[in-house]
């Protein structure tokens, strides 16, 4: 693994890292977490090594105090405290990723998890593939496929599929999952009225939205597609149907 490309899991010395650690530090050198949770030795040594130190007491003595307060925040990299938000983001990505395949490790971070969440929704259709788990039986589908599968998430993180469509697949099958995509492409191929610039964008959106997230699996989200859908494509109807005013 690599951190601004510089190994990780080179040149540590754990007793050196411990005795300065525990000197400027409340937090526990192998039992400690940090703000997000994560446990500090191995944020100290990750921010170790993106500013390119050994991990022991030679370069612990060239962190200053405003590095240590990162790493209690559970700041892994020095580059996230000045960098920009899309550029910390896509290196997150990348070395999420790479974790994955070199490790084969996704718990904690939300990116490479989705691939976890994604396989196991496909093996509970797989299946299921007709008529789906039903409504009743999708989050015991999912935990018993975890559970099957070995899978090395704890339980906080086993979770659904994160992707609305896959979830209509897991719950009602290939027949239901086709209903549903007959329902999407209803109004844009019958109402004349749907092919107007804000209801093609709130459909963009809320589709993009499912491919990310079970959207429609919150009240917030059932709320939201159900408000604007009937707001967009109805009150554009009612306007076209207005007649003009006459004076007399």
């Amino acid at each position: 693994m690599l951190e601004n490309g510089n190994y990780i899991n080179i040149y540590i010395s754990h007793p050196e890292l411990k005795q300065e650690w525990d000197k400027v530090s409340d937090i526990q050198y192998h039992e400690g977490l940090d703000l997000q949770g994560h446990y500090v030795y191995s944020t100290l040594i990750r921010y170790m090594t993106s500013k390119g130190l050994r991990k022991d007491s030679a370069g612990f003595s060239q962190l200053s105090m405003a590095d240590i307060d990162a790493v209690e925040s559970g700041v892994p990299n020095i580059r996230f405290l000045y960098g920009n938000a899309l550029d910390n983001r896509i290196y997150t990505v990348i070395w999420e990723i790479d974790k994955m395949v070199q490790e084969k490790e996704v718990q904690g971070h939300s990116v490479s998890q989705r691939f976890e969440y994604w396989s196991t929704g496909w093996q509970v259709f797989l299946e299921n593939p007709i008529i789906g788990v039903g409504t009743g039986d999708l989050g015991i589908g999912y935990h018993d496929m975890y559970d099957r599968l070995d899978s090395k998430l704890s339980e906080k993180y086993r979770l659904r599929s994160h992707n609305q469509f896959l979830n209509f697949m897991v719950c009602f099958g290939l027949i239901g999952f086709l209903l549903i995509l007959v329902a999407f492409a209803w109004p844009f191929a019958k109402l004349t009225h749907a092919n107007s610039f804000l209801y093609i964008g709130f459909s963009i959106i809320m589709y993009a939205s499912m491919l990310n997230e079970d959207t429609l699996e919150t009240q917030v989200g059932v709320t939201t597609y159900a408000f604007f859908n009937a707001f967009f494509l109805y009150s554009l109807t009612g306007i076209s149907r207005r007649r003009p005013r006459t004076d007399s």
